[in-house]
């Protein structure tokens, strides 16, 4: 059972009510009505502004049409609608003893100031609203929430779910649960032999070979008895190429030290012409560096 609560103005209700949105059952005179005191009593609390229990409403799923059913505070509702058409006056006899709800005594709505009125109307009850339910799960709401001396209320019975409704407050929820309650097909698909299929699947296959080796894809032992494994033996398909063979760097190993030297010469001849080009001036003698020099005791400017 979905439960929402929300804030409603009086004059909402009351509007509503008007508009046969909303269907209180039974009556004030009917059995478990109340009685003109009580009624009284309700009224006094809300020009006080005290706090009231909340209303519980739902959609009736015989006739969405009509409206929604008012399950739990009708006879709050159908006060109130006889507060706002003068059909009951306010009692200031009501205890505690209050200044202002003496002087309220003997008058109905519309003899009430325009301040008093405008916070009647903007008094707010919280509506519980209640949908997606079961019968069973109403019954024993209304149950715990019913007053021994009010009658029974009909429990409307609900719609056949929809999951496309547009009314639903998670269509989208609605519409992955429905796919999921039927995965038949899904299941036909997914049992069919080859149903199925990448080219991944030859390296995941391999990749599962290569956790547990066999003793055969062993290389041998080291001299302390701890298994060896030939590199990259298991490598498996679609595996990171190695780098290309690249041309010569500072890092070769086996370069000559005619090859290093050359290209520190080619290095040292770009510097100096890019230094001309912006106008500055070469470094000369004053800047040695060890590395250009000629093994006469001379070394070249920089």
């Amino acid at each position: 059972m979905h439960v929402e609560r929300i804030e409603l103005e009086l004059e909402s209700l009351i509007a509503r009510m008007e508009r046969r949105e909303l269907h209180p059952r039974g009556d004030t005179s009917g059995p478990g009505g109340w009685d003109e005191e009580r009624q009284q009593r309700f009224i006094d609390t809300i020009l006080r502004e005290w706090c009231v229990p909340e209303i519980h409403i739902a959609a009736d799923p015989a006739d969405p049409n009509v409206g929604e059913v008012v399950l739990d505070g009708g006879q709050r509702l159908l006060t109130l609608q006889r507060f706002f058409h003068d059909e009951l006056s306010c009692s200031g006899e009501q205890a505690p003893d209050h200044d202002e709800v003496r002087r309220l005594d003997g008058l109905r709505y519309s003899d009430l100031s325009g301040e008093v009125r405008r916070r009647v109307r903007r008094f707010r009850m919280t509506v519980v609203v209640l949908s997606d339910y079961r019968p069973a799960e109403l019954r024993e709401l209304l149950d715990r929430l019913r007053p021994p001396d009010e009658p029974d209320i009909p429990v409307p019975q609900p719609r056949a779910p929809s999951h496309r409704s547009p009314v639903s407050p998670e269509p989208i929820y609605d519409q992955v649960s429905a796919w999921f309650a039927d995965l038949s097909e899904f299941r036909a698909l997914s049992d069919a032999p080859g149903a199925f299929s990448s080219p991944a699947d030859e390296g995941h296959a391999a990749a599962e070979a290569a956790v547990a080796p066999d003793d055969a894809d062993l290389a041998g032992v080291t001299a302390a008895g701890l298994p060896q494994r030939e590199p990259r033996a298991l490598l498996v398909p679609g595996a990171v190429p190695p780098p290309p063979e690249s041309g010569l760097s500072f890092g070769t190993a086996g370069a000559s030290p005619e090859d290093v030297a050359e290209s520190l010469a080619s290095y040292r001849d770009g510097v100096v012409q890019g230094s001309s080009l912006n106008g500055d001036d070469p470094p000369t003698e004053a800047f040695p560096h060890p590395m250009f020099d000629d093994g006469a005791g001379v070394t070249r400017g920089w």
